[in-house]
């Protein structure tokens, strides 16, 4: 590891994801007093980015590192909201609780310093990584509403919670890929590259392009729906990690 790297910085980033990862199972097993429990990781989540931004001098946003981080934060903000709407804690455990396991894989990456190349110094950059750590977030959320439906809860507040994040999700990722034709464009004089990760960010978009109209066709609610949510995560799990990890391409994790 680096010398620029302290030490501290990770032991409190596992310490983080221990402790947040211990809020979430308290929060599914039904904790009393939700709201506190759910609000207690934000602290962390700004200490961790802050303390990440002054190291690298940007966000955390280059690197499997910084974006695991990212993932984290961003599923923490996205998944409250609707949580306390439609009261649905149990749900938001899962959530955090996942949260939490994103730390703690952020912290066995590697974490070394990540200056950005001249192509990545760019606002859009930024739009186009946050927008579709944001969208992630809110898929992460339908999928983990899919999952409670698949194992037999109905409620009608875990099934707007699936509806809304997917429907969200969709949204922010077409800003992020709007974001991402623009920055290319800036960076190397095309919108479009048909690079691999490309290619599966728009398989991406299409299924849930369907997937967010699933509730309107006769039969598929239910089911057949958390089905959907879930099988389309996989799908982003897979451009996130599998097309970074597993192919050569511009995206690919060091």
């Amino acid at each position: 590891m680096p010398d620029a790297i302290p030490a501290a910085y990770l032991w409190c980033l596992r310490g983080a994801g221990v402790a947040t990862l211990g809020l979430g199972l308290a929060l599914a097993l039904g904790a009393r007093r939700p709201l506190p429990l759910a609000l207690a990781p934000l602290p962390l989540a700004a200490a961790l980015v802050a303390w990440r931004t002054a190291q690298v001098g940007h966000l955390p946003l280059a690197g499997l590192h910084e974006t695991l981080l990212t993932f984290g934060v961003s599923l923490l903000l996205v998944s409250l909201w609707p949580a306390a709407r439609h009261r649905t804690w149990r749900l938001q455990g899962a959530a955090v609780s996942a949260a939490g396991v994103l730390w703690l894989l952020s912290s066995v990456a590697n974490p070394r310093l990540t200056p950005l190349v001249p192509a990545l110094q760019t606002l859009w950059f930024e739009a186009h990584v946050l927008s579709s750590f944001v969208a992630y977030a809110h898929f992460a959320v339908g999928a983990l509403a899919g999952l409670a439906v698949l194992a037999g809860t109905s409620g009608t507040g875990v099934r707007r919670v699936l509806e809304g994040a997917n429907r969200w999700g969709f949204v922010w990722f077409t800003w992020g890929m709007v974001g991402g034709g623009i920055w290319a464009y800036l960076a190397w004089g095309t919108y479009w590259l048909w690079h691999v990760k490309e290619l599966w960010s728009a398989v991406v978009w299409i299924y849930y392009a369907g997937a967010i109209h699933v509730p309107h066709l006769p039969g598929w609610r239910g089911r057949l729906q958390g089905a959907a949510s879930v099988v389309g995560f996989a799908l982003v799990l897979f451009t996130y990690l599998g097309v970074g990890l597993l192919m050569r391409n511009s995206h690919q994790w060091q």
